[in-house]
């Protein structure tokens, strides 16, 4: 799983996993945000490994070539040249 969950309360994937399904789950409610990791996967060692893996997922598709030049090939104004500065400083900073 290369992505981050959220179990919300009140929905079915929240009740499985207070049930002991999939994995263990943060109680910090103020943290239930797709920003933070909250949901350890069974197999995972720490939510700090569950957003390493994030990160790693972001940069491997993100700073792919292909993906680097189709976007550079879309560039039309510079506004889109500040929008991909942005995203591309946000990439590689996270």
């Amino acid at each position: 799983m290369l992505f981050r969950s959220t179990p919300y309360p009140g929905t079915k994937f929240y009740d499985e996993i207070k049930r002991g399904m999939w994995g263990e789950m943060t109680e910090e409610r103020d943290k239930l945000t797709n920003y933070f990791s909250t949901f350890k996967p069974e197999g995972y060692a720490s939510l700090k490994q569950v957003s390493d893996m994030k990160t790693y997922a972001h940069k491997k598709f993100y700073l792919r070539p292909k993906y680097i030049l189709g976007r550079l090939l879309k560039i039309k104004t510079m506004e889109d040249i500040k929008k991909y500065w942005r995203g591309f400083i946000a990439i590689i900073t996270s």
